[in-house]
């Protein structure tokens, strides 16, 4: 239990009436932790903090209605989703009600580039919004699919990428996809730094804008990978195919 009293808690929840709240206190503090322990020093700072209840609304006018709830109560809010995609931002450092707004995740409307969801919807869920392959993308029978639940597929917990490519022996990446400055960036940063030789293909990836992508572009060459076209990435594969059938 926080600061706040054990009878401005009660009358919050009689006020919420039918509304989904959690008060156990062991999932209480279990769902109230996000990612924060990545890092030593937020992990120092947040280790510990937690929410006094839980309340799950179903709709927008639930959210509102829990909102003002607080407001009248004059207990802390804190709005989070599922928590993976936080590195401390959404845990509640003063108590309070957790507003877990999961069930939230409808698809209101999607266009070109761009699309509105609820704020529970997630991203990388399997059977998500954009989850499956892109229905064009030609898949042998012999390739290797591997999903991935963050932007980079190198975190840890995120996808068994690294633990493939090991078991295959293979130690050269080549990176294509989108977002350029996004997922393509991120998992390309990683393996770098877990020794993979990088090949960022600069016409095989894709922005939101010219400007990101050249940005990355840019980081890439500097740090990170070597940057081709797919001209050359396809010329070095086919001399290097060739070089082999020679070898044997």
């Amino acid at each position: 239990m926080n600061d706040l009293s054990s009878g401005a808690l009660a009358l919050l929840v009689a006020d919420l009436g039918d509304l989904d709240i959690v008060t156990d206190p062991k999932i209480v503090r279990r769902r109230s932790r996000d990612f924060f322990w990545y890092s030593p020093i937020l992990n120092q700072q947040l280790d510990g903090k937690s929410a006094d209840l839980i309340v799950a609304p179903r709709d927008e006018a639930e959210v509102v209605r829990v909102a003002a709830a607080c407001a009248r109560h004059r207990v802390p809010l804190t709005v989070r989703a599922g928590g993976t995609g936080n590195y401390g931002q959404a845990v509640p450092l003063e108590g309070g009600v957790l507003l877990d707004v999961t069930a939230l995740a409808a698809v209101e409307w999607t266009r070109p580039g761009i699309m509105r969801v609820g704020a529970g919807a997630k991203a990388f869920a399997r059977d998500a919004h954009y989850w499956q392959l892109w229905p064009k993308l030609e898949v042998a029978e012999s390739d290797h699919i591997v999903e991935k639940t963050r932007f980079g597929a190198f975190v840890p917990g995120a996808s068994h990428l690294h633990e493939l490519l090991q078991s295959h022996g293979i130690d050269t990446l080549i990176v294509t996809g989108t977002l350029t400055n996004c997922c393509c960036e991120s998992t390309a940063r990683d393996a770098m730094q877990m020794n993979y030789k990088v090949i960022f293909v600069a016409d095989g990836n894709a922005a939101l804008t010219d400007a990101e992508h050249n940005a990355t572009l840019n980081n890439m060459v500097t740090l990170f990978a070597d940057v081709m076209t797919t001209k050359e990435v396809t010329g070095f594969l086919g001399s290097a195919a060739a070089a082999r059938e020679a070898a044997e």
